[in-house]
């Protein structure tokens, strides 16, 4: 989800360039601590040649979509379905905390109350 405070091409620190293409490495500030020490993430005492912001209209569309995504993978699960595939979940499997759907995709969490 796109962020008013965070260049559209980033892609986490995890990672070791960003969408553009730019090296995290090469435009990180080592002086600097924590989040303040990236430029993409709306420092403006940072440069980076690529950096870009999204509009507040791009923001809500990226908003839009994911509450979407989420929506239909709640209806999907709360229908009995994998919201992967589509497959029926039943008979999912609960191994350790998490339910898997009958097709082996993750649908969720249980509640040690119901699986003591």
């Amino acid at each position: 989800m796109l962020k008013l405070t965070t260049c559209k091409h980033f892609t986490g620190i995890q990672h070791d360039t960003c969408a553009a293409g730019v090296e995290y490495e090469a435009v990180k500030d080592p002086a600097r601590s924590g989040l303040a020490r990236w430029p993409c993430l709306r420092n403006p005492a940072l440069h980076c040649p690529k950096r870009e912001f999204p509009t507040q209209a791009e923001v809500d569309v990226s908003e839009a979509e994911t509450e979407a995504a989420i929506a239909k993978l709640l209806a999907d699960i709360a229908a009995g379905k994998c919201h992967v595939c589509g497959a029926d979940a039943e008979p999912s499997q609960v191994v350790g905390r998490c339910r898997y759907a009958a097709c082996g995709h993750r649908i969720g969490q249980v509640n040690d109350e119901e699986h003591p």
